[in-house]
């Protein structure tokens, strides 16, 4: 039985063919990998999600799905924050996006003796979450300030 010769010029190419192609996959799943790794060595929880988040079709402008991290909530201050923003997903008008972000800020008054920074910056995040998805400029407006008054810690 005669071996065949492997072609060494030929694999290369098409391992070279290969990763040029997937480049993309290939990069945004090492930094995920990254992420990951990161967040487990400063023991922070994380859960990656690699499925598009719901977008509702919006008649002024649509944005793209993108991936997404969801940082797991450490408290139940931070887990009912989260619950409300998340609440928002589905939503279409930006009235009701609002409401839901005085909401976050009434846990947050009603909380205020018992919060650590990293739920202030949780409220941030979530709030900011909120601020992304909204479609008036005057709303979006309302919202960031309520993230200025978390930062001066006057709320």
């Amino acid at each position: 039985m005669k071996l065949k010769k492997i072609d060494w010029q030929k694999v290369g190419k098409n391992v070279e063919g290969l990763i040029r192609d997937n480049a993309g996959t290939i990069v945004s799943g090492s930094m995920m990998i990254a992420l990951a790794l990161i967040c487990r060595k400063l023991d922070i929880p994380y859960q990656v999600l690699t499925d598009p988040y719901h977008i509702p079709i919006k008649t002024c402008s649509e944005k793209p799905a993108t991936t997404s991290i969801y940082l797991m909530p450490n408290n139940p201050i931070e887990a009912s924050i989260a619950a409300v923003a998340n609440g928002t997903k589905d939503m279409d008008f930006d009235s009701t996006k609002e409401r839901a972000a005085e909401k976050i800020m009434s846990i947050l008054s009603a909380n205020k003796n018992n919060l650590n920074d990293s739920t202030k910056n949780y409220a941030i995040s979530m709030l900011q979450s909120i601020s992304d998805t909204l479609t008036f400029d005057s709303t979006k407006s309302r919202v960031l300030n309520m993230i200025v008054k978390i930062g001066k810690d006057d709320f």
